[in-house]
């Protein structure tokens, strides 16, 4: 008996498709660029002016959007506000593509690439990425997609060890890391004495060493209106700190804490994981080397004394001695 196959269509195969071809795709832009600077802020409005003109000589195209994060890392979609409005909106039916210039101004972290194009492709909703000529919903589209996918996000881990690096290489040339500090005024590239803060943690040393605790401390200085440079009252915790800060003796500990992961950039706290480096006379002292030193040793027995676990951070045999000035 010969047998005999007839195939039978699906009925609805590739209608959405169909419609979205008939009346015109519905087209968004995304465009990132990952630091603030004027020459990047020309770049991304390229970006955009570019595939304006893309979408506009295509009678099939139609903008509905343009979503752009200027400024942010692309290692986590996390803080890409721009990114997830976008993304929301193709879930919910309002854009039938996105145009991107590359992979990594989409994405570096290969699993959230992956997990978002599917979510989009699931919807319909398809990607083109114009560097690579990816388009997501094409039949080998995922395959290149992930293997592109895994060089972007081993560059990005390249990229964040090379700026690490030169940080690092920074310091030990004597080359301080700018950060807002009490007691300081920042102006063109150096730290200069505040002499009306300066005063107050000059008090605060001598209180703390007289044999003060934080909280009493903080509680005077309270009472007297002063406050810090966010506007609020001194508190236990922001008087600890500027004790513990080798700033205000004139020196600068570099890499307190690092970066755990360069996808996550989750920052960790340095217990001797890597090595620090402590730099001499970085910027002018607001106190002695003595006092600041005195009072690491009375911060210590404090933390040994009520904490079981407490650890000294600031074990010679864990920081590089560096005689720049």
């Amino acid at each position: 008996m010969n047998k005999k196959v007839i195939r039978i269509p699906p009925k609805n195969q590739n209608n959405n498709q169909t419609n979205k071809t008939q009346q015109g795709k519905r087209v968004c832009i995304y465009a990132r660029v990952s630091k603030n600077s004027d020459a990047l802020e020309r770049s991304l409005e390229n970006q955009i002016n570019y595939f304006e003109r893309l979408i506009k000589n295509n009678p099939n195209w139609t903008l509905v959007g343009i979503y752009k994060d200027d400024g942010i890392s692309g290692t986590q979609i996390k803080g890409r506000h721009q990114f997830q409005t976008m993304i929301a909106s193709a879930l919910q039916g309002n854009i039938d593509m996105i145009i991107t210039k590359s992979i990594t101004r989409f994405a570096r972290n290969t699993l959230d690439l992956i997990s978002t194009v599917r979510r989009l492709k699931e919807a319909g909703v398809e990607v083109f990425f114009e560097k690579e000529n990816i388009r997501t919903l094409s039949p080998d589209g995922e395959l290149l997609l992930t293997i592109l996918a895994a060089f972007a996000q081993a560059e990005a881990v390249s990229i964040s060890e090379n700026v690490k690096w030169k940080k690092i290489k920074d310091v030990e040339m004597g080359k301080d890391q700018y950060h807002e500090l009490f007691g300081y005024d920042y102006i063109e590239g150096k730290y200069i004495i505040n002499q009306k803060e300066a005063s107050i943690v000059r008090e605060i040393y001598k209180r703390f060493l007289a044999g003060e605790n934080y909280s009493h401390i903080a509680k005077t200085l309270s009472k007297r209106g002063i406050k810090t440079r966010k506007n609020n009252l001194f508190n236990y915790p922001q008087v600890k700190k500027i004790l513990k800060n080798e700033k205000y003796a004139g020196y600068t500990i570099y890499q307190k804490y690092f970066s755990e992961d360069p996808i996550t950039h989750r920052q960790v706290l340095n217990t001797g994981q890597l090595p620090k480096y402590l730099i001499k006379g970085t910027h002018p002292a607001i106190i002695s080397y003595k006092d600041y030193a005195d009072a690491q040793k009375i911060i210590e027995y404090l933390s040994l004394r009520f904490n079981h676990k407490g650890k000294n951070i600031y074990k010679a045999d864990t920081i590089h001695i560096s005689d720049a000035a």
